[in-house]
């Protein structure tokens, strides 16, 4: 099928795509992030990657993936790119500000907690037809919007809000309608159930692994230190890409003694099947990254995830109760408090759906499990929903 040529070649800023060409473009917005000093947690050196400091659409780990996304569209062909997730998705922000910029046709599926939809385009199928801009109650309801959501309608993404209980549905029609308008389009998941792309949405931080490996020497005086790598883990696809990394792929000079590799622990935001504490190639907590988690081999106790920090659910901010940052203060009373503190001790933000939640659950397994030496927590963004919090 023959390549399609978009507008701003975000297409050759993926990581199998990029060239000397590409450079003036990807340059700044995929230049190595800065890896900087936290403080002391426990018995622990704790280092933050900010990947929030993408300065393309609002930065995170999701402007990476979405680069991957648009590489692999125009290897396939497609001029239409059809993205899903919640409300607070920072993947459909990032997917729709950059699908704006190229001049691709974006379409955007919004999972709505069942009888909420908020654009006034109920239907009998979830929550219904596709809409360009919020329409029930104009500005008003639009102000009480995620600001993911309220960029995602002003990129002029064409939306289909659905509940849970009809997502598939949802992307099968709009693909379909998409094909009726002569469009070909790719579908960030794959198919309707969600598979299918689990390989190309690891593809960014595959990279990212090694990029992080080469920082760590020139911080260490040519040497590896980090024995753990936390991150956030909704979706899975960044911390399949790491692990996948850390499996051979990613292996720099000197890292041949597989017992130098660090662990990595994901902090679930989003709740898994059993809940509680998993190996991560023994469960499914999103079945898109069963691909990428298949390669590695049998179970493997260096790879964790944890669903012990989710605050009562998916955006939701319970009592912490724990998890003292020196930097900070007296200790939180809520998730939203120890964001809050956090972020103006360290000058980072930090949101309570993603990455203030995953913060909170680094520093409280690195107490917990007595981790010691040099700990790298990955912070993936989320700006957006630090400034909904603000908003409260």
């Amino acid at each position: 099928m023959e390549k399609k040529e978009f507008t701003k070649e975000y297409a050759d800023c993926g990581s199998a795509s990029r060239s000397a060409k590409s450079s003036a473009m990807c340059g700044s917005a995929f230049a190595p992030t800065p890896i900087e000093f936290f403080g002391n947690v426990g018995g622990a050196e704790l280092y933050v990657k900010r990947d929030d400091l993408i300065p393309v659409a609002m930065g995170g780990n999701k402007v990476r993936i979405a680069a991957e996304i648009f590489a692999e569209m125009s290897r396939r062909g497609c001029d239409a790119v059809i993205t899903y997730g919640s409300v607070t998705s920072n993947l459909n922000r990032a997917v729709a500000l950059m699908a704006k910029d190229a001049g691709v046709k974006c379409y955007a599926i919004v999972k709505q907690e069942k009888g909420r939809c908020s654009t006034g385009t109920g239907a009998a199928q979830g929550c219904g037809e596709l809409t360009g801009t919020e329409t029930e109650s104009g500005a008003a309801a639009a102000e009480k919007l995620p600001l993911n959501y309220r960029l995602v309608l002003a990129s002029g993404a064409e939306v289909a809000e659905t509940d849970s209980a009809h997502v598939g549905e949802t992307v099968a029609r709009v693909l379909a309608e998409s094909r009726a308008r002569g469009e070909n389009p790719f579908y960030v998941y794959g198919d309707e159930t969600g598979h299918g792309n689990e390989e190309v949405l690891s593809r960014a931080y595959k990279e990212v692994y090694g990029e992080i490996l080469r920082q760590e020497q020139a911080l260490f005086d040519g040497e590896y230190h980090f024995t753990e790598i936390f991150t956030a883990v909704g979706t899975g696809s960044t911390i399949s890409g790491l692990i996948a990394a850390a499996g051979g792929e990613g292996a720099l000079p000197g890292m041949t003694d597989a017992g130098a590799l660090p662990g990595m622990t994901g902090a679930g935001a989003a709740a898994g099947p059993d809940g509680g504490e998993r190996h991560i190639t023994g469960i499914s907590v999103a079945r898109r990254r069963d691909a990428i988690l298949a390669a590695i081999g049998p179970e493997d106790e260096r790879f964790t995830i944890t669903d012990a920090y989710l605050a009562g659910g998916y955006g939701q901010t319970a009592a912490t109760g724990a998890a003292t940052d020196p930097a900070a203060g007296p200790a939180p009373s809520s998730l939203e408090d120890f964001c809050i503190t956090t972020s103006l001790a360290h000058a980072m933000p930090l949101d309570p759906v993603y990455t203030g939640k995953a913060l909170f659950g680094s520093m409280e397994e690195i107490k917990k499990r007595g981790i010691t030496g040099k700990v790298l927590f990955l912070h993936t963004g989320g700006t957006p929903l630090y400034y909904d919090m603000l908003e409260k």
